[in-house]
């Protein structure tokens, strides 16, 4: 998840969140349009996060300490059933488990490198940066599509050697894919009589 597509969720909840304590007659612009004219008209400034904070606890009616404790700066899941909820929505867990490496791959001039590695994953744990050359793959001359059927068909007890290549260094590494949970969620309308204007309100 990238901070942009991180932001939009948190800016999803919060809007949902003034929607609900309001109800119904603000919404996540209207905490944005106070912040900018008191701090950007009337201070001349920008706000800090602690600013940022306030204002929110002041449009969503509630302490949001533990939430930013939680769900902003740490890595704990925010609860959006119970949040989506009050504002006609219904989210169900379509979280998965699979076996994964957790890098991706990409090819220039013939040269397979590593293009992303996934943070806690098996590939960072086993040493693959972004930029590394891979040369080979147990044993063989690796192009892109090889090294990815290697990896896919690899079972959770299988193990794999590669031959990088990194700052003109070359070492072999052993690989094998360890056990991924992939955050999932679905999102459905559920607009029932008690909550339908802050339904219609939320998706005006």
């Amino acid at each position: 998840m990238t901070y942009y597509s991180r932001g939009a969720l948190l800016a999803a909840v919060f809007d949902a969140m003034i929607i609900e304590h309001s109800k119904g007659k603000q919404c996540l612009d209207h905490a944005l349009q106070y912040l900018y004219m008191v701090y950007f008209v009337q201070e001349k400034r920008g706000f800090t996060e602690n600013e940022l904070k306030l204002t929110l606890e002041q449009f969503t009616g509630r302490d949001l300490t533990s939430f930013f404790e939680k769900y902003i700066n740490g890595t704990e899941i925010i609860p959006y059933a119970s949040i989506f909820d009050k504002v006609g929505v219904t989210v169900k867990d379509a979280t998965t488990e699979t076996y994964s490496f957790g890098a991706t791959f990409t090819t220039s001039d013939g040269n397979v490198t590593v293009k992303s590695v996934r943070a806690n994953s098996a590939a960072e744990l086993c040493g693959l940066s972004v930029g590394d050359e891979i040369l080979g793959c147990n044993g063989y001359r690796a192009d892109q599509y090889f090294l990815e059927d290697i990896i896919s068909e690899m079972g959770a007890l299988e193990k794999a050697e590669l031959l990088v290549s990194r700052d003109q260094k070359l070492f072999s590494i052993s690989i094998n894919n360890s056990l991924y949970v992939k955050p999932q969620f679905h999102f459905s309308a559920n607009s029932t009589s008690s909550n339908a204007s802050l339904y219609n309100y939320w998706l005006r």
